[in-house]
């Protein structure tokens, strides 16, 4: 009897990984998996011990705390690898253990770490675990730390947290450093923080950090690089000035106030008076990330005992006060009224619908979603009455954000791509038809090509716009394949002249059939290329497009060439606007002949058609001989790229010169996704087509964070299978300084089969991360993710 063969161990991880995201939250089904086989009890460990919560407190039950870590790796030290966070609260007497720094030092992984300390009981700058914990906080994986009831925190500690994403405080207070502790060598950048959340305890700990520097007079922390901070300020919002004043990237803010004064239950209840919670300053706060800004949460509690004061304590003309430059999307508002207090029930809410949806509507060009939620806290409160009326403010102080409009907008963020029920809804009324049409027709697709079914096409276009021309305003994405009959229609000229808010133009041209310098649509078509909306265009099997046409393309961001060839102008002077601030540029390899001349040519006043400076993403497809000049043209005038995609056909092409054709942007480029088709029928070739060379160039001097390598295996042809892989080990991993912010690395073979008799070379590539690939399988701080996939041609 034959054996059944073992399931490859790929397959065991993904079936462990299905059982570990499914469990509950003890992971029991987990862990009684890997009781099953030793087999399964190395891999379930991963999932078990991922997470660790360590409580020092006197519990009944006792919970897990630091002597259950210190045993568990005393016997098992492997484990610590797996451990990813790390909840610890230590309670004064923990401290005294002797093997505990030992144990803490075997983690070097963690990715979240969040320290509850025993407050004044310990200091931090002088207690016997500081080097552990500090060994914690600077491992380069580390992305999220919370901190809590620290009374002594040492600022200068947080230096070389590099990785450092999240931030949160809770209960802190910070001393500021001794000059000989800020010690040198200083990471190069400051800690590049995403997230801060901080309570009103820690306000003094936030001050710290804003305001000490690092001896090379950076900032400890780089607060511009903020995204989102949640914040409770109950004692106003002055606290935060200095704060937000270095904050110039937000896009989320949380902010919860209130008043201190509390209402007496009994006559042993300490009263605390403070002046009313308002919202007055706000708008200054929020001023220097207006532009960035997308969702505001507010918060509220509120103490009126009369019922005249303003319940929503100064928002609205706050709310005012960020006038039309800013690009909110969203605004939550929650009001919670103290405990039996009362609250105003009448026209004092009527403001914020005014500021809006009324006639400051047109302040808030991005606004789709307002919510406004107010709890009644209660406890000898009599009757309802309050909350009956309360319940009655959308139809007496808030008509127009209740209007329907608030409910299509609803219904069309939870529809299919169809529309299929803002469609319907369009069909109750006059009112829901006006207010649905907005996003029926935001999106216009149409191909005059012959298809079985056809497809909405010009024609359609024509006959929709001629009966209801007003349509035309509600049209942001129009994708169009036009084919020659489209052309030679009289009338459609005249209806794409009635576009002009577009923000997405797809042009599909009809190869040989129409030069684009002669044919009757060109001035219909010069109106949309030039509409000042437009930000993205994609262009495909043009065949002699002037570029003198993209000059006026003023608003475009993201330009996209695909079969397009162009034509230099010829004689007259091209006119002369700002070139173009082209953020993103998508190319393929028989459109490389039009970057070349949209790099050549110039204003009159010398400056380029388009700034290739200002670019931060590229994608390039190389497939013929002579394209490498071409290349090297463009990206030379390219010094700010962050993202570089590249895909070439070798032989003939390699990677050779890949260096310095990225020189320029070395300071800046952040993540390298490359692809290759290889073509090679004996095995023997380099699979990487030339990029170890290329790596080794760029090593020391980039500041590079992810590389995707993607190489596809020509149909049924071989593949390298030896040592040639184990080169890009060595240059990756083999160094420390050489990719000093590279934490990402994956690669990724695929093999096109039709007529491939066996699997022998995906066996063989299946074992290239155990005998090629050490270094990047075992290192700490990159990420290595290897796959190997048989498709079919």
């Amino acid at each position: 009897m034959s054996s059944i063969p073992p399931l490859p161990t790929e397959t065991l991880q993904i079936i462990v990984k299905a059982l570990a995201d499914d469990d509950d939250e003890d992971l029991s089904s987990t862990k009684a998996c890997s009781l099953v086989s030793s087999t399964f009890l190395l891999l379930c460990r991963k999932h078990i011990f991922a997470s660790i919560v360590l409580d020092g407190h006197r519990t009944i039950p006792p919970q897990p705390n630091t002597a259950n870590l210190i045993r568990l790796l005393s016997k098992t030290p492997e484990i610590a690898d797996h451990i990813r966070y790390l909840d610890c609260y230590i309670s004064d007497e923990e401290f005294d253990q002797a093997s505990l720094p030992n144990s803490l030092m075997l983690i070097t992984k963690l990715e979240g770490l969040k320290l509850r300390w025993p407050r004044y009981k310990r200091r931090w700058d002088n207690n016997p675990l500081r080097m552990a914990l500090l060994h914690l906080l600077h491992l380069p994986t580390l992305i999220r730390l919370s901190l809590s009831d620290f009374a002594n925190f040492l600022v200068s500690d947080l230096i070389a947290c590099s990785s450092l994403r999240r931030l949160a405080i809770e209960s802190c207070k910070a001393i500021e450093p001794e000059e000989n502790a800020l010690r040198s060598p200083l990471p190069s950048r400051s800690v590049p923080l995403r997230h801060l959340s901080a309570d009103p305890d820690s306000w003094q700990a936030i001050s710290t950090l804003c305001t000490i520097l690092r001896p090379d007079g950076k900032p400890i922390i780089d607060f511009r690089n903020l995204s989102s901070v949640l914040l409770d300020l109950r004692h106003g919002l002055d606290y935060a000035k200095d704060l937000f004043r270095l904050c110039e990237q937000l896009e989320y803010v949380l902010i919860y106030i209130f008043d201190t004064k509390y209402k007496s239950l009994s006559e042993d209840l300490l009263l605390v008076h403070s002046p009313p919670a308002t919202w007055c300053g706000l708008h200054e706060l929020l001023y220097p990330s207006l532009q960035t800004l997308r969702h505001l949460e507010l918060k509220t509690m509120l103490n009126d005992e009369t019922g005249d004061n303003d319940p929503l304590s100064g928002l609205a003309s706050e709310l005012e006060g960020l006038g039309k430059r800013n690009r909110v999307e969203s605004i939550a508002i929650e009001i919670h009224v103290q405990t039996d207090c009362d609250c105003h029930r009448r026209g004092l809410w009527g403001a914020l619908d005014k500021t809006l949806a009324g006639s400051g509507a047109a302040q808030w060009p991005k606004l789709t979603s307002v919510s406004l939620k107010i709890t009644l806290w209660v406890f000898s409160r009599e009757g309802e009455e309050l909350e009956v009326a309360l319940r009655r403010l959308p139809e007496t102080q808030f008509p127009l954000l209740s209007s329907s409009n608030t409910i299509v907008e609803s219904l069309a963020d939870a529809d299919d791509e169809a529309l299929s029920s803002v469609k319907t809804c369009s069909l109750v009324s006059k009112t829901f038809l006006h207010l649905c049409r907005k996003h029926i027709f935001a999106t216009i697709i149409l191909d005059g090509r012959r298809r079985v079914p056809p497809l909405p096409n010009t024609r359609h276009l024509i006959r929709l716009l001629s009966d209801a021309p007003e349509i035309a305003s509600y049209f942001r994405n129009l994708d169009c394949h036009l084919s020659a009959d489209d052309l030679a229609q009289a009338s459609l000229p005249e209806v794409l002249m009635l576009i002009s808010k577009l923000n997405r133009l797809t042009l599909s041209w009809p190869p040989y059939m129409y030069r684009w310098d002669s044919n009757p649509l060109r001035p219909a078509l010069l109106h949309l290329l030039h509409l000042p909306t437009l930000v993205h265009l994609r262009l495909s099997a043009f065949r002699d497009l002037l570029v003198s046409d993209l000059v006026a393309c003023s608003g475009l961001k993201k330009l996209e060439l695909d079969d397009c060839t162009a034509m230099e102008p010829s004689g007259t002077a091209l006119p002369s606007f700002k070139p173009i601030p082209l953020q993103h540029l998508s190319v393929a390899s028989s459109s490389l002949q039009m970057t070349s001349v949209l790099c050549k040519m110039q204003h009159l006043d010398g400056k380029p058609i388009i700034d290739f400076s200002s670019l931060s993403t590229i994608s390039l497809e190389l497939s013929v001989l002579d394209v490498n000049s071409n290349v090297q043209d463009l990206l030379r005038r390219c010094d700010q790229i962050t993202y570089l995609h590249m895909f070439l056909w070798t032989p003939p092409l390699t990677w050779r010169g890949l260096h310095d054709m990225l020189y320029p942007s070395m300071r800046t480029m952040r993540h390298l996704d490359l692809e290759t088709m290889l073509n090679d029928e004996t095995g023997s070739a380099d699979p990487l087509s030339g990029l170890i060379p290329e790596l080794e160039e760029m090593s020391s001097r980039n500041r590079v964070e992810s590389i995707a390598i993607k190489v596809y295996v020509q149909t049924d042809l071989d593949c390298h299978r030896g040592d040639l892989w184990g080169a890009l080990d060595k240059t990756l991993a083999g160094s420390s300084t050489g990719w000093p912010e590279l934490r990402y690395v994956s690669l990724k073979i695929t093999i096109w089969s039709f007529y491939r008799e066996d699997d022998e070379l995906e066996v063989a590539l299946r074992k290239l991360p155990e005998t090629q690939f050490p270094l990047l399988s075992s290192n700490k701080v990159i990420g290595f993710q290897y796959s190997v996939a048989n498709e079919l041609a």
